[in-house]
């Protein structure tokens, strides 16, 4: 397995891994592909008919892992009191609904404990539209948004053949716990930049920002859909952290997620840079109470200090190096403009960190990540896996860090090697000879 291999490799050597980057076998498919959609279509079970209709979907996808789940309300209203639907439930409803109709603690008891079946003959008068109900509540994290944009995708593919054609309204349930909070070296007046994605995939550029958490008395009348969306406690079908047996699998699914990003945010389909250009992805190089111990054994100081001399040496490769930075004070840069910033990197590099995956940007996704131990996180790993991308992982040890900071002379022979096994750049005996022919 994965992890065994991981586990057998020596301190401060290249994990190889991306000859296993590419598994197209038909079980990989099917885990990362058709497989996901038809489990949850199979797994859909009707909670309540009448002029209103309630069902509920929900699959294991794997092993150990809590079911994915959401729930499709047709002609059904929101209102102050909560969900309206005019149907009569059925069995399946009484016996499941605990379990079935409830998210998070905070959205189970604000909102879909108030879900009123009403009398069938109590019709919802003129319903239109779509309303999509969105619990997740990490606007901030690449690795946790990826997963509830990847689980919201994986739901309106589901049931889109029975959604309305008309406008989509976006209702967030949830509130991130860093929104309007000092911390991480964010002012309280950031935005958290992330959540304007769900407009550019599943809206319309002018819905409003309706934030139910801020005033849960809106009403908002009849939507001929009400799709719940759960948040990444429900499950992750493909996108998992830890090692797991189709780590290596390439996924249709998320390679469609990752291009349908690109495209909603007009981001070209373009070559790679004509000059190599490596990314470093910095992090925060202060100490903050809130860090964890993983956090701190992460700081990196003078990190401008460390792709300045990474630029020198780069350039004796015919490359370039420059930063990245969307942590603290940088975080409110928008959605658009990180991905956009990352699409110009021909290898993005650092410290383990969630920031790394805005490779998906790339046309040529790569990315190089350093640890200061062995861990079980395989979140690059498997995101590279699944979108046919090249992944190099890297253990840092002692002599690697001066004063703090890494040694550049250190760290280049190691950049070079990820470029080299990604492709990006030919290697040095093969360039030699080249030129010498």
């Amino acid at each position: 397995g994965v992890g065994a291999e991981e586990a057998a490799a020596p301190a401060n050597a290249i994990l190889d891994t991306e000859a296993s980057h590419r598994d197209l076998s038909a079980t990989c498919k099917a885990w990362g592909g058709f497989q996901v959609l038809q489990k949850l279509q199979q797994g859909a079970q009707p909670l309540c008919s009448g002029a209103s209709s309630v069902k509920a979907y929900s699959a294991t996808l794997t092993n150990r892992e809590r079911p994915f789940q959401m729930v499709l309300l047709q002609n059904a209203s929101f209102t102050s009191n909560g969900i309206g639907a005019a149907c009569v439930p059925n069995e399946s409803y009484l016996k499941n609904r605990p379990t079935i109709l409830t998210g998070s603690q905070y959205v189970s008891t604000r909102l879909f404990e108030a879900i009123q079946l009403q009398e069938p003959q109590r019709v919802c008068a003129n319903p239109s539209g779509v309303l999509l109900l969105v619990s997740a509540n990490d606007y901030w994290n690449w690795w946790w948004f990826l997963v509830q944009l990847q689980n919201a995708f994986i739901a309106l593919a589901v049931v889109q053949p029975e959604l309305d054609p008309g406008p989509r309204t976006i209702m967030f349930l949830e509130k991130d716990n860093r929104e309007d909070q000092a911390t991480y070296g964010r002012s309280a007046k950031q935005p958290l930049p992330f959540r304007e994605l769900y407009f550019h995939l599943f809206a319309a550029q002018n819905t409003p920002d309706i934030r139910w958490f801020v005033n849960p008395s809106l009403a908002f009348g009849c939507y001929r859909s009400i799709v719940f969306l759960r948040n990444a406690e429900s499950g992750s079908p493909i996108l998992k952290n830890t090692a797991h047996p189709f780590a290596s699998c390439f996924s249709p699914v998320i390679t469609a997620l990752v291009a349908y990003i690109k495209a909603s945010v007009n981001l070209p389909s373009i070559a790679p840079p004509a000059t190599p250009t490596v990314c470093w992805m910095s992090r925060d190089e202060n100490v903050r109470p809130e860090y964890t111990v993983w956090q701190k054994a992460r700081t990196i100081k003078d990190q401008a200090g460390l792709v300045s001399e990474l630029d020198k040496l780069a350039a004796t490769r015919g490359a370039r190096v420059m930063q990245l930075a969307f942590y603290g004070n940088h975080s409110s840069v928008s959605i658009s403009e990180q991905l956009h910033r990352a699409s110009r990197c021909s290898l993005i590099t650092g410290m383990h960190g969630a920031g790394l995956y805005a490779a998906v940007a790339m046309k040529a996704p790569a990315i190089l990540e350093f640890t200061t131990q062995r861990i079980p996180n395989r979140n690059a790993y498997n995101l590279m896996s699944h979108i046919g991308g090249c992944y190099q992982g890297m253990e840092i040890v002692a002599k690697d860090k001066v004063n703090g900071t890494l040694n550049p002379l250190q760290v280049w022979p190691k950049v070079v090697q990820a470029l080299e096994k990604c492709g990006v750049i030919a290697p040095a005996a093969a360039a030699q000879e080249h030129r010498g022919g």
